[in-house]
């Protein structure tokens, strides 16, 4: 298949694409505003074949990585409760 290829139509490709996203975007509100808020949360990845367990910082809203390789989300901000999200717990 190439772009010149007139036999196929685009929007059923773009429909495919669509089915195989997944929801990774991690957004904090405010309990009171209920506005997004900007919070530092640590992503824990596992530990993997090619790499050891490793820990990103990030500030929200962000991109989470594939879900497969998240370990756990923790909130790390003195002006937030400590929350952390058990990823594989979740999963059970």
């Amino acid at each position: 298949i190439s772009t010149t290829d007139c036999r196929y139509h685009l929007q059923a490709f773009r429909h495919l694409f669509v089915l195989a996203v997944e929801q990774r975007c991690l957004e904090t509100v405010d309990v009171v505003t209920r506005l997004p808020c900007m919070v530092p949360v640590e992503i824990t990845l596992r530990e993997g074949e090619k790499h050891a367990e490793t820990v990103i910082k990030r500030v929200t809203p962000c991109l989470l990585p594939e879900l497969e390789l998240v370990k756990s989300v923790q909130v790390c901000s003195p002006r937030h409760w400590p929350v952390t999200w058990d990823v594989e717990s979740d999963k059970k």
